[in-house]
């Protein structure tokens, strides 16, 4: 039993150490154990035979199989899958994690209960208010700058730069944060995984800004629009698209945000001069047209 807490959920995950990754241990902490910290969330393991229900019963999806059956709903996957299906309640504080008992644990089991694991958290996430943002996001001066882009696009190079060039930057986590708004004001708290960049610091921390990254043969950061950050949002955030009520949820919490973030678009070379164009229009100035332009 492993007891953590994220985005300022308790959440105790009931699930054998083998199939959880080094990174989760990052938001266990030894008070977590002691009276009045209660788990909000429980996450347990079965190994019951794949469930049958009447046909009635399926949400409809033309790509996800949801079952809503006695209070409970069932993400099904299949009985030949290492995880077999994600049994859950209406306020998502209870989660059975349904296992194939016949395989033997590989690197492919535990990649496959750690990617449920994730779905698990946005679900944890969209039910609280929050969406989960595909960004690598540096730290600065007490404020989190956000970078979201595509797989490839150069998220973990843009901040790896930052930390060169910027002097006090520490990347807060390489891959994925949690985005709530909390007094009028949103914060960004760190995701126990990171992906492939291996960087990753329990913390949150007031959003100072979420940069859009795209490539380009010259460096100019533009300041977006509500609708035009809507729409950014909606591309770089994780949302549970399995379940409609929480989708339609996350949809609601994204345009809230949109209204409460400073966004930019950046397009840049991956040099020293996209991280000074970005930090002069952030922390600096920007002219009349939102525009900073550096060839």
């Amino acid at each position: 039993m492993l007891k953590i807490e994220v985005a300022g959920i308790v959440i105790r995950l009931d699930i054998s150490d083998r199939f959880l990754g080094e990174t989760i241990y990052k938001f266990h902490s030894a008070d977590l154990s002691q009276e009045g910290f209660d788990e909000d969330v429980l996450i347990e393991v079965s190994y019951d035979s794949f469930p049958l229900f009447p046909e009635f019963e399926k949400k409809k999806s033309p790509v996800h199989h949801v079952y809503a059956f006695n209070n409970n709903k069932y993400y099904l996957f299949s009985a030949a899958d290492y995880v077999t299906y994600i049994k859950y309640d209406a306020d998502c504080s209870y989660f059975i994690l349904n296992l194939n008992k016949g395989e033997l644990v590989s690197e492919e089991y535990i990649e496959a209960v750690n990617s449920a694991l994730r779905r698990i958290f946005l679900m944890i996430i969209a039910a609280r208010g929050g969406v989960s943002l595909h960004s690598s996001t540096v730290g600065l001066s007490g404020e989190a700058i956000c970078f979201s882009a595509c797989s490839g696009t150069g998220k973990t190079t843009h901040t790896n730069l930052w930390r060169k060039y910027i002097h006090g930057t520490e990347i807060l986590n390489g891959d994925k944060g949690y985005l709530f708004l909390r007094d009028e004001k949103v914060y960004f708290f760190s995701a126990p995984w990171c992906g492939t960049s291996g960087d990753l610091i329990k913390t949150e921390a007031p959003v100072k800004a979420v940069v859009f990254l795209s490539q380009a043969p010259y460096n100019k950061l533009s300041g977006l629009s509500v609708p035009e950050v809507f729409m950014n949002l909606l591309t770089g955030c994780f949302l549970p698209a399995w379940d409609m009520e929480l989708y339609l949820k996350a949809i609601d919490t994204v345009e809230t945000l949109a209204a409460a973030l400073v966004c930019y678009r950046l397009k840049c070379l991956p040099d020293e001069e996209a991280v000074r164009t970005c930090y002069h229009g952030i922390y600096v100035a920007v002219n009349s047209n939102n525009d900073v332009h550096k060839s």
